[in-house]
């Protein structure tokens, strides 16, 4: 049994070296990335609506609406698409 504590006391001191390492690591590439200015959590959007609702042979407003709906039904016919929103799942 008390191989086992010491086992588990080492194990221990182990991760919070890991976990404190860790942390110094996150905190020091926030400082660079801060000072550099590169924050890369800003969404920039891929493509306008516009441009998605012309590839798509859409309405510009069925796009929008389909962007603000948590799930959606995309249903293709006659080489026509159809966006149809669930809010209620």
């Amino acid at each position: 049994m008390g191989e086992f504590l010491t086992l588990m006391k080492q194990a221990g001191i182990v991760f919070l070296v890991i976990i404190v390492i860790l942390f110094i690591w996150t905190h020091y590439n926030y400082l660079w990335f801060l000072r550099r200015g590169e924050r890369r959590n800003k969404l920039v959007s891929i493509c306008r609506d516009e441009d998605l609702a012309k590839f798509f042979k859409l309405d510009v407003e069925e796009v929008r609406k389909g962007k603000e709906c948590p799930l959606i039904e995309v249903h293709l016919k006659d080489q026509t698409l159809k966006i149809h929103c669930d809010s209620q799942k």
